[in-house]
């Protein structure tokens, strides 16, 4: 059972190194989806699918803290803030099993035809989700 967030914030970027050949073929920042929600007891969870492996990663920070960080490595292009669908998701078989497939099974999200992570963005813009601004503080060289 995952644990009851309030909040996912999903986030899109490329994959390191890109071992697939057919990723080649995704839009340009959403070869690649993971997420990050906040725990009820503090910190967060980050759940990522890489290849055959399901990573769940406890964090001692917020989600929101989380996702900046990653937008302001580089290492993730775009974040979105997403609320999980009423009534909590049910287990469904989703093959094959992807980073897309993981984001909708968690978030109860059934769209058969949602198969990339830039389908997946559209999908949660389209339910509502919130970009994730992000807020870098620009050098002056004097």
């Amino acid at each position: 059972m995952m644990p009851h967030c309030v909040h996912w914030i999903v986030m899109f970027g490329e994959t390191d190194p890109p071992r697939l050949s057919w990723r080649r073929w995704l839009a340009h920042g959403y070869r690649h989806c993971s997420m990050v929600g906040d725990l009820p007891l503090g910190g967060s969870l980050l759940i990522e699918h890489v290849g055959s492996d399901l990573r769940l990663t406890q964090c001692t920070r917020n989600a929101e803290q989380m996702a900046l960080a990653y937008l302001e490595a580089g290492e993730v292009r775009h974040a979105y803030l997403m609320r999980p669908c009423r009534p909590p998701p049910r287990p469904r078989l989703r093959p094959p099993m992807t980073c897309v497939e993981v984001v909708k099974a968690i978030l109860g999200i059934h769209a058969p035809f949602v198969l990339t992570p830039l389908q997946l963005a559209r999908h949660l813009v389209a339910r509502g989700a919130r970009d994730v601004a992000v807020r870098i503080p620009t050098l002056s060289i004097p």
